[in-house]
């Protein structure tokens, strides 16, 4: 018991409060590995999920018309209204872009079949 005796000169207060401290930290430790707190980056997985098969229902509609500037239009819209949203484009099965809105540096880059871009 002889590391004890140095804590018999911290005053009550201080006592108190590194007790506080250290039940504070227990707390949101465990309400993390309970999961009681929201993963930010999975909300935005979800959300980013979400608007891209809204978005995928929207354009599929107009993939047949024969007015390309509907499509373009659409487009353009759909990245407006998400600040995030960078650019988006209409790729062919091969990778190749066919319909691009948005930023400039998408137009030259080439996906393969099963790869994704990341920005």
């Amino acid at each position: 018991m002889s590391w004890f005796r140095g804590f018999g000169r911290i005053s009550t207060r201080m006592h108190l409060a590194l007790g506080l401290a250290g039940l504070t930290v227990s707390v949101i430790l465990a309400a993390s590995f309970l999961e009681l707190v929201p993963d930010g980056e999975a909300l935005a997985r979800r959300h980013r999920a979400i608007f891209a098969e809204s978005m995928a229902i929207a354009v599929s509609s107009l993939l047949d018309d024969t007015q390309p500037e509907a499509l373009r239009d659409t487009l353009e819209f759909l990245r407006s209204r998400d600040d995030e949203v960078l650019s988006i484009g209409v790729r062919a099965q091969d990778g190749a872009l066919l319909m691009p809105a948005g930023a400039d540096g998408v137009r030259g880059r080439r996906i393969g079949r099963d790869a994704a871009v990341r920005g």
